[in-house]
């Protein structure tokens, strides 16, 4: 399939190509060769680990968007919904300004979820 050109009518499976990467990795292991990973892609891992084991956090958007409004170049309503990584940066890039655009940015992002009958919303 490599090695043929695709048409554009012709689809392309992705579960292929993820099963011929875990049969590669499988094969290297087997063969005892060892898989060289590079720094970025161990730190990427332990954003989507930790990202998958985060539980969502139901907050009134009203709240949210007055903590990003007010406390959002402190990173609060970050640590309010318990994303302590990202409230950190929050706090670390405070004197620059730029959190306090990105907690505009938050606010956009809020003002458009859909909330449940107590305007509650999951972030």
């Amino acid at each position: 399939m490599l090695n043929k050109e695709l048409s554009k009518d012709e689809k392309v499976d992705i579960n292929e190509f993820i099963a011929a990467e875990e049969e590669l990795s499988n094969l290297k292991k087997e063969l005892g060769i060892k898989q060289k990973t590079h720094i970025w892609n161990k730190i990427l891992n332990l954003i989507v680990d930790h990202k998958e084991k985060r539980l969502p956090v139901r907050i009134s958007k009203k709240k949210y968007c007055l903590l990003a409004l007010f406390g959002g170049i402190f990173g609060i309503h970050q640590f309010a919904v318990k994303k302590y990584i990202t409230g950190v940066i929050y706090l670390l890039v405070s004197f620059t300004g730029l959190s306090f655009a990105m907690s505009i940015l938050d606010i956009w992002y809020a003002a458009f979820l859909k909330g449940d009958e107590d305007k509650r919303v999951i972030i």
